[in-house]
């Protein structure tokens, strides 16, 4: 099992990155990064898998500061790493085509040596993905907050067993994402999670999280993560005093067994 590794890199623009149908990155900030397992949005060969980026002028840059990003894919098999996809802006755009924002790479010619596009040859590095193989959508924005609210009261009250529970659907899906056994990657999500409330931790609740919430859509209608209305993960604990905080990523899938917390 190879794993996908996408790195992204932005100086003085603002950038969407989509794999594919999925929209897995999302950035308005002057200067940022991003880097995530592409394992979850990737398709079966003979497809292509795709990335596109979409860049615009980030309002916290400062004038005159030449916008700039790289975009790269790497994939691993633990002894052997490869470079799949390798971009960067401005200098991989090739003439008569113009890096000019906004911008959007989709139907632009790049440089030789510049790549946004990639085949996975072997069909045990894709994971089958569970929203794709329902009819079922998410038909009721309500559900998402509903189902976050659970998974919040759970993490206050330290209720393990209920964790348990609600996690299945993402060991489920983590154990492939990951290479490993099912039984092998519930226990190590069984020993975080002693870890985590070994240190009684104090978390950052939102009583009303459909007013106080919002989502970033992977794909519509079928995967979710949700957020804070600034952008950030909501699950985290409160700042010690040292200003350190930990938490989880909540995203959620619509699947024959309902929505479900599947990262």
């Amino acid at each position: 099992m190879k794993t996908y590794q996408c790195a992204i890199r932005a100086q003085s623009v603002a950038l969407d990155a989509y794999v594919n149908d999925y929209h897995i990155y999302s950035s308005y900030a002057a200067s940022h990064g991003f880097s995530t397992n592409l394992r979850a949005w990737m398709g079966k060969y003979p497809l292509q898998n795709v990335l596109r980026i979409q860049a615009s002028t980030s309002g916290e840059s400062k004038q005159g500061t030449q916008a700039s990003f790289s975009v790269s894919v790497t994939a691993s098999d633990g002894s052997l790493e490869q470079t799949v996809v390798q971009m960067s802006y401005p200098e991989g755009i090739a003439q008569p085509d113009e890096a000019q924002l906004p911008f959007d790479t989709s139907g632009i010619r790049l440089t030789t040596g510049h790549s946004l596009s990639f085949v996975c040859a072997d069909d045990t590095d894709v994971v089958e993905k569970p929203w794709e193989t329902t009819t079922k959508t998410i038909t009721d924005p309500g559900s998402i907050f509903r189902l976050y609210a659970e998974i919040q009261r759970l993490f206050v009250e330290g209720d393990l067993d209920g964790l348990m529970t609600i996690s299945q659907s993402r060991i489920s899906f983590g154990a492939k994402v990951n290479g490993q056994s099912r039984p092998s990657y519930e226990k190590a999500v069984l020993d975080d999670l002693r870890d985590t409330f070994a240190s009684r931790p104090q978390w950052r609740t939102f009583e009303n999280p459909d007013r106080e919430l919002t989502v970033h859509e992977f794909l519509p209608n079928k995967v979710v993560r949700v957020l804070t209305l600034e952008g950030n993960p909501p699950l985290r604990t409160v700042p010690d005093e040292n200003g350190m905080r930990f938490g989880y990523d909540v995203v959620l899938a619509i699947t024959d067994n309902g929505l479900v917390w599947i990262m």
